[in-house]
């Protein structure tokens, strides 16, 4: 038992060595080769892969498949707003509920901008965004004080 201890401890001290070495190592871009650099959107970037492509298009439908109003229901709750949804299980039924919706929402962002080319398809991820927000918002403004919190959990 003693060795098992003894080798873990050594594993945690080599993994915290290698990476105070990681981060003290100086940055392999130079200055020239940044300035080759530019911002550029989304929109114009083309994905042609077949494997991105379709891996894309599954994330459009696990999008789709998730229902904003039980995402919503821990807001609603801690606001004192009614709902006739349930939660989700998993982390929408611990002290971290309530998080999920911002990955959600960003990951339903950026997948509208990328949609732009199939209209209904962009339609429908900008229909769940304008679900989201004004409910949100709801919750924020009769809770008065312009908190907004999804967790119902006490922690």
């Amino acid at each position: 038992m003693r060795t098992k201890k003894t080798i873990c401890l050594l594993l945690i001290f080599l993994l915290a060595l290698s990476l105070s070495q990681m981060l003290a190592m100086p940055p392999s871009v130079s200055a020239a080769s940044t300035e080759l650099l530019h911002p550029f959107d989304m929109e114009q970037l083309t994905v042609t892969d077949p494997y991105l492509t379709n891996a894309f298009n599954k994330e459009i439908a696990y999008l789709q498949s998730i229902d904003p109003n039980r995402l919503l229901v821990g807001f609603k709750q801690t606001a004192g707003l009614s709902t006739n949804y349930s939660k989700y299980g998993g982390w929408e039924s611990t002290p971290i509920e309530g998080h999920t919706i911002g990955h959600y929402m960003e990951a339903l962002a950026q997948a509208y901008k990328n949609t732009k080319t199939n209209p209904t398809v962009n339609a429908g991820l900008k229909k769940r965004i304008d679900l989201i927000i004004p409910e949100l918002q709801a919750c924020q403004n009769k809770r008065g004080d312009g908190y907004i919190c999804g967790t119902t959990v006490a922690i």
